[in-house]
């Protein structure tokens, strides 16, 4: 969910901008470096997004739940963090989708890949796509 903007602490406020906090909340238990990794992956993609210098000095809580990991932890956290800042209001400098990628071994490419497919692959990658002029 998406909370605020309200009022920033005082240890984070920032006098030109607003801040951004994420909280990744994983179902069973505390979360893993993997996790803790997604949320400040997805913090840095929203900074790029959210128009902050229309809200100085106040702090938007972005919380994100893991239910399940079948794979794209960090694709499907940025697209569900995008659609709940948009669903909230904030202000957003355009519109942005995320997806995943994974080369396998024998080089073929797989969109969306499972948690199984992903930890077998050569590679895993994540890209956040901007709607205004289509960079990564």
């Amino acid at each position: 969910g998406v909370f605020g903007p309200r009022e920033a602490k005082s240890a984070v406020k920032q006098s030109d901008e607003s801040v951004l906090a994420v909280s990744f909340n994983a179902a069973d238990g505390p979360p893993s470096s993997e996790e803790k990794e997604v949320q400040n992956l997805v913090r840095q993609a929203l900074e790029a997004v959210v128009v902050r210098s229309q809200n100085p000095m106040t702090q938007i809580d972005v919380s994100l739940q893991c239910c399940f990991n079948d794979g794209g932890l960090l694709a499907a956290s940025v697209n569900a963090a995008l659609a709940a800042l948009a669903d909230a209001g904030v202000a957003l400098r355009m519109q942005a989708a995320a997806v995943c990628v994974a080369v396998q071994d024998d080089g073929r490419v797989l969109l969306d890949p499972s948690r199984v497919e992903c930890e077998s692959a050569q590679s895993v990658l994540t890209f956040v796509l901007r709607a205004q002029d289509g960079a990564v």
